[in-house]
């Protein structure tokens, strides 16, 4: 995929930015505050809805206005994102391919992408959260369905939540949780059979992308930790009537893929992120992104487009070459930095440079 033309309206600090793209690496330069990191996010919003990190899209709009427009010209399509004020108390969204408006779900995957942000760093040792919605990406832009599979549980966990809390109160009876256990057994399901298949793919791959990508050996898999010990329906339905007595007593629903996690183990299924140096949790992140853009071409048969800010930052200068060089050759890289020194120069050489000044 290749992002040719970039049109920005009232997008967090970009008031009006218009850019043209015309090579495979693209390097924004700038100081801190000139919006090299908002170009990114707005083609990370095309790709998928959000922001990075997930936040409400009214938030992204920039301050004092009531609306914010994305338009992008994608290997000849136009895509374009509206989002803002409908009344003084709503909001509306939508978005159109060469003008035709489309449903959320229609426009998911047709600009893939990988994103390396400087949170992803920590991303081994922060918030269950973060590593659950990292996850949820890439799954949104693979699987047409998955979005409505993820609004749909989160309204059913609401009930049940609403549910637990009034039978707390006396004011339900617990037989009532039937109805809303198989709802939720079902829907847990389809996610997390969704999440394992793609902890899978990103197991079988890890130890090899490690060692490609710094010329080290790493003994390491990618494990997915479900909440409940047989996560398809009839397990989490066993798991959710097991553990009614704790729900109620706290009103909140402790199993499901709302709780799941993930870590990257060794083969004794010892948690290294509290082992690792900090470059090797980077390179391992960066692994994990590289397996990412193989998963999201396997699936959609498309090259996703990358989103690197401040890769490079931190990096000794024979780990900056290793990275730049073991990065796919056939995708689409944007690339921000606020010094174009610590870019290795055969990279500048071929990359269309574009500075940003502050707002």
């Amino acid at each position: 995929m290749r992002v040719t033309h970039l049109q920005v309206t009232n997008f967090r600090s970009l008031q009006n930015l218009d850019l043209n793209f015309d090579q495979d690496f693209v390097i924004l330069v700038g100081p801190n505050g000139s919006g090299k990191t908002s170009v990114l996010e707005c083609i990370f919003y095309s790709s998928v809805l959000q922001a990075f990190p997930p936040s409400k899209s009214w938030e992204l709009i920039r301050f004092g206005e009531t609306f914010f427009r994305i338009k992008n010209k994608v290997e000849g399509l136009a895509l374009e994102y509206y989002y803002g004020k409908k009344d003084e108390r709503r909001f509306e969204r939508s978005q159109t391919i060469d003008g035709v408006r489309k449903k959320a779900g229609e426009v998911l995957g047709e600009l893939p992408t990988v994103t390396f942000l400087p949170q992803d760093l920590n991303i081994l040792q922060l918030s269950p959260g973060l590593r659950r919605e990292y996850l949820d990406e890439i799954l949104l832009q693979t699987e047409p369905g998955y979005e409505k599979e993820l609004s749909g549980y989160a309204k059913i966990l609401l009930q049940r939540n609403e549910l637990l809390g009034r039978i707390r109160a006396a004011a339900a009876k617990e037989k009532e949780l039937d109805f809303w256990d198989e709802k939720l057994s079902a829907a847990a399901s389809k996610i997390t059979t969704s999440r394992q298949r793609l902890a899978d793919f990103m197991a079988e791959n890890l130890m090899r992308e490690y060692r490609g990508l710094v010329g080290e050996k790493l003994e390491c898999t990618f494990t997915y930790l479900p909440t409940a010990p047989n996560p398809d329906e009839e397990g989490f339905s066993e798991a959710l009537y097991k553990n009614r007595r704790t729900d109620i007593a706290s009103a909140r629903t402790g199993t499901g893929p709302h709780r799941d996690d993930w870590k990257i183990t060794n083969t004794d299924t010892k948690d290294l992120a509290h082992y690792l140096s900090r470059g090797q949790q980077r390179s391992v992140v960066m692994a994990l992104k590289i397996i990412e853009a193989g998963y999201l071409r396997q699936v959609l048969k498309k090259h996703p487009v990358f989103l690197l800010d401040e890769l490079l930052a931190e990096l000794d200068p024979a780990r900056k070459k290793s990275v730049v060089k073991n990065l796919p050759e056939e995708t689409q890289k944007f690339l921000t930095t606020t010094d174009l020194s610590e870019i290795p120069s055969e990279v500048i050489e071929k990359a269309q440079v574009i500075e940003l000044g502050a707002y």
